[in-house]
């Protein structure tokens, strides 16, 4: 996981998965270095994610994640927040590759996941 942005060179960031229906995180990626206007993350981060379907039209029910990106680990630390519906790659049979630019990020930064 990587993420582009300008202006924070030399800043930590970190990256907090939030299911939308827990409200808490659940998994966090551990501080890395903003360089050249560039972040990486060099351990991948694993959640498992369960799906329910509809009975009768076998339509996945959404399931979102959040992901916040923070100077640090209070929330008052905010960098901006990316929100993923995974319902939507449920059947997915290749790996996706997103790049998703980050709400309320001044200035603007992107998330990209793969």
């Amino acid at each position: 996981m990587y993420m582009q942005m300008a202006l924070l060179g030399g800043d930590d960031l970190m990256i907090s998965l939030v299911p939308a229906d827990v409200g808490k995180p659940t998994s966090r990626l551990e501080k890395a270095k903003v360089e050249d206007g560039s972040c990486y993350w060099e351990k991948p981060l694993y959640e498992t994610v369960k799906f329910s379907q509809d009975p009768k039209t076998g339509k996945f029910h959404e399931k979102i994640y959040h992901f916040i990106v923070t100077k640090d680990a209070s929330r008052f630390g905010d960098v901006g927040v990316v929100s993923i519906d995974f319902a939507s790659y449920a059947e997915a049979t290749k790996i996706s590759s997103l790049s998703l630019p980050l709400q309320n990020a001044n200035p603007a930064a992107v998330l990209h996941v793969c």
